[in-house]
């Protein structure tokens, strides 16, 4: 299923996309505004949920006639992210500014992003020229977990994803470099578009080996695939649990391929009037101006 987050007659709601109509959540009676409301269900409740929508058969509602936003407005914890987790993008973040990005194959980089509130798939988005003149995008695979997560296994570890979802993480990379951590140049606000949709995980043909493509003004600039990732999503739920507890709701960035702004020579950073459109096969697309 296809999960979004819409609005219509300023009442905002979640339902699932189909084709180009929407079921509506509360026309089953369920009065949910976010996403999140979903994760925050018991197993037994979800499953309730998933039988009334499978069961129904009355009227959609068209899409025209409704907004489509982010569809988790605003997450319940810092969004983790993946850095470095494709090689041909390590090897153009380290020639980007030495020293900056180091290369280490052997230990995953982790770190996490402030998202106070995400920003939506056709969202204009500020380049905060304020504070930065080197603002870049990143297109990725996030991951929403449905289930707290402590040890998991390669048996159990797909039981705890929710689904998937196209992001850009869009960066400032001159406030990473002069801070010498990536956690400021990644949380500036706006600075995480999401959806349109969140894909079922059981929808999914094959997360590892999606198409991932990024474009600025029409001109391809990231075109890779997720079977490219040095670490794979299930091994990345894994890694991360034995460490810690992941909560219900956790999403997780699972890093961008080569292509990024900081990449070309010179850099091709993004400016005013710029338009980014983000795609993952099966997981849709963001279109986002910059202004």
């Amino acid at each position: 299923m296809k999960w979004i987050s819409f609005i219509k007659d300023n009442q905002q709601s979640v339902g699932i996309l189909k084709d180009k109509q929407i079921l509506s959540l509360r026309t089953l009676g369920f009065n949910f505004k976010d996403i999140n409301d979903i994760l925050t269900l018991s197993a037994n409740e979800f499953k309730q949920l998933c039988d009334a929508i499978s069961s129904y058969k009355g009227e959609l509602i068209n899409c025209e006639s409704g907004i489509l936003v982010a569809p988790i407005n605003i997450p319940f914890q810092d969004v983790i992210c993946v850095g470095l987790n494709y090689h041909e993008h390590c090897i153009e973040a380290n020639q980007y500014e030495e020293n900056s990005f180091v290369l280490k194959p052997e230990a995953t980089v982790y770190f996490s992003k402030r998202v106070n509130q995400t920003s939506s798939y056709l969202s204009e988005l500020s380049c905060h020229n304020d504070v930065t003149n080197k603002f870049d995008y990143e297109t990725e695979v996030a991951i929403i977990l449905k289930e707290d997560c402590r040890n998991c296994t390669k048996e159990n570890v797909k039981e705890k994803i929710f689904g998937y979802a196209v992001i850009n993480d869009y960066s400032a990379r001159d406030l990473q470099v002069a801070h010498q951590q990536w956690y400021l140049g990644k949380s500036l606000d706006g600075c995480f578009a999401m959806g349109p949709y969140v894909l079922s995980r059981d929808e999914c043909i094959n997360i590892d080996d999606l198409k991932i493509t990024t474009s600025v003004n029409g001109e391809i600039r990231q075109n890779s695939s997720t079977k490219y990732m040095m670490k794979s999503i299930d091994d990345i739920i894994i890694e991360l649990s034995n460490f810690m507890t992941l909560k219900k709701g956790t999403i997780i960035a699972t890093g961008t391929p080569s292509g990024v702004g900081m990449g070309f020579d010179p850099p091709k950073f993004l400016k005013p009037g710029d338009v980014v459109l983000s795609e993952v096969e099966q997981l849709g697309f963001i279109k986002n101006k910059i202004i």
